[in-house]
């Protein structure tokens, strides 16, 4: 059923309340100001521990948070995590931030692994798994 009326804006039409005053006021004062942090603001360097339980350093503002084991493991070794890389924790506890617990591994390999529960509570069993999984 059409009643022929057209509800759409018309070019060039003026708004009803142009000029007039903002009827709704309030607020202001607790608006954000210039310079003002958040009550939940941490600065740089703080952990956290994510939704997935690793544990995340802040590494720039605004909120850049990145794996504190890739922080270790890049600290190590001298240069970033390669692409198609992942370092996983060879005992399973992501709180064994140890340079022995810590083994890069392609991300085929951790599919594999993932797959076949080859990741184990022991790092030296979970390295076997890295070379089945190959």
């Amino acid at each position: 059923m059409k009643s022929g009326i057209d509800a759409r804006i018309k070019l060039g039409s003026v708004p009803p309340n142009k000029g007039k005053k903002k009827l709704w006021t309030g607020g202001e004062d607790t608006q954000f100001k210039k310079g003002h942090k958040p009550h939940n603001y941490v600065p740089v360097g703080s952990e956290r521990v994510n939704g997935d339980d690793y544990v995340d350093i802040k590494i720039a503002d605004p909120n850049m948070w990145r794996g504190k084991h890739l922080l270790i493991w890049e600290q190590q070794c001298g240069h970033a995590v390669p692409r198609g890389h992942a370092v996983i924790f060879g005992d399973g506890d992501r709180r064994n931030f140890d340079s022995d617990n810590l083994i890069l591994v392609t991300r085929g390999q951790l599919a594999i692994m993932n797959n076949r529960g080859f990741i184990q509570k022991d790092a030296e069993l979970t390295r076997t798994g890295i070379i089945l999984a190959g």
